[in-house]
């Protein structure tokens, strides 16, 4: 027995001495991922400066100032680069004679989606910021006092958020087709916002600059401005070639408040005291709607060839209140206390279910609705107190009905043989009830 136990703790120790001790110090740590590139400074004595690393981040360090006049003072050849005002400003060499080609950032043909955010920018010959690829972004930058624009992006989609632009000659804000303008200021320039097709301007107050307040030029299509507001501008305050005014304001300007010239659409808005029509749509097809307008030396609210007005208010202006031409359909509409006509239309043209009140000329003949040519129909509509309730003057294959007229101190109803006018009913109730199709006048 003691020779079997010898055994086994001989075997045992000897199994046990063939095992080998590891290495007591852990392995190595794998290697670290790359990370972002750190940031680059940008000092005073970098200037002028050409950045050309794809993708690189770059911050200011230091107040700049820039005196050459016929450069950029940074001017960006690659994409995906950021550069980081980081609170300070660039200075430009002023306006002076021979400036007229100097930039403050400027970003070549082949640079995308270069960003330029946080600090201030001013006294550039030319613009204080040119991106001239797609995807360029300017972020909370302040830019004032530039020979041509503040900002501009001659390329597509674009986007400037929460920037303000001052004293710029030709336009503040300057962006190409399918770019986005928001929450932006642009005061004092040549025009305030000048976009291109399919952009957005949103929540943005364009004030007191020389042209119009917010712009889309010929050609330019498909705009949408939103919750903006454009005031004392000595153009039009919104003016785009086709596209959709939405929420906007647009008071005190010397043209028009709002015109959309053609195939556009203007909703829940209002134009007080601009020196033209409130809301307009001169050319051929669209909508007004829910819109107000007040005080405007060229009339409230007027509609072109096919245009729909419905439930807008037009009052106090200088002309008529509610205006259409050719084809125009107003509807459940307000027009009260104009010195013109309550509604005026020419031909083709529907008046419905709509109010007229207190529309005086001082020659005596402001009429609650006015018809100036042939084959219109005003039906239910309610004009009270005018110089004139309905005139339609010489005119032909009109029908007039069910409308209900009062207090119109030179006449209900001045309506020609020639027109459908409806019976009129003015003993009411009587022995003889009226007709669906009567008007009324008491």
């Amino acid at each position: 027995m003691a020779r079997r136990r010898l055994f086994g703790c001989t075997l045992i120790a000897t199994l046990g001495g063939g095992v080998a001790a590891g290495p007591l110090d852990p392995p190595e740590a794998p290697a670290s991922t790359p990370g972002p590139e750190a940031r680059r400074p940008i000092r005073q004595s970098d200037l002028p400066l050409t950045i050309s690393a794809r993708g690189s981040s770059w911050y200011v360090a230091e107040p700049l100032s820039f005196s050459t006049v016929d450069a950029a003072a940074i001017f960006v050849s690659e994409r995906f680069v950021t550069i980081d005002l980081n609170g300070f400003t660039l200075t430009g060499p002023g306006s002076t004679v021979g400036t007229a080609s100097s930039i403050g950032i400027q970003g070549g043909a082949a640079a995308r989606e270069v960003t330029i955010r946080n600090g201030t920018i001013t006294a550039f010959g030319a613009d204080g910021v040119r991106l001239a690829a797609r995807g360029g972004v300017a972020e909370d930058l302040h830019v004032f006092d530039c020979d041509e624009r503040g900002i501009n992006f001659t390329a597509d989609n674009g986007r400037v958020e929460g920037c303000t632009v001052q004293s710029c000659d030709l336009a503040g804000i300057e962006v190409a087709q399918g770019s986005s303008v928001v929450d932006c200021v642009s005061r004092g320039n040549g025009v305030g916002v000048r976009v291109g097709d399919h952009s957005r301007v949103e929540s943005c107050v364009v004030q007191s600059n020389t042209g119009d307040g917010i712009l889309s030029t010929a050609g330019i299509l498909d705009a949408l401005v939103t919750g903006c507001v454009a005031g004392g501008n000595s153009g039009d305050g919104i003016a785009i070639v086709r596209g959709t005014v939405s929420q906007c304001q647009a008071n005190e300007n010397g043209g028009a408040g709002i015109r959309v010239d053609s195939g556009g659409s203007v909703h829940q808005s209002r134009a007080d005291g601009n020196g033209g029509t409130g809301i307009t749509i001169p050319g051929a097809g669209g909508v007004i709607s829910e819109c107000t307008a007040s005080d405007n030396g060229g009339g409230g609210i007027y509609g072109n060839i096919g245009v729909l007005i419905a439930r807008c208010a037009a009052n106090s202006n200088d002309a008529a209140g509610i205006r259409g031409t050719d084809g125009t359909t107003i509807l459940e509409c307000l027009s009260t206390s104009n010195d013109g006509d309550g509604f005026e239309v020419d031909r083709y043209c529907t008046v419905m279910n709509s109010t007229a009140r207190f529309n005086t000329t001082p020659a005596n003949d402001g009429a609650g609705v006015r018809v100036n040519q042939d084959s219109n129909r005003i039906e239910g509509n309610s004009v009270f107190s005018n110089n004139i309730g309905i005139i339609t003057g010489n005119t032909s294959s009109l029908l007039v009905v069910r409308n209900h007229a009062a207090g119109n101190a030179q006449g209900e109803y001045v309506v020609p043989p020639a027109s459908a006018l409806g019976p009129v009913a003015t003993g009411f109730p009587g022995a003889t009830p009226p007709g669906p199709w009567d008007n009324f006048d008491r």
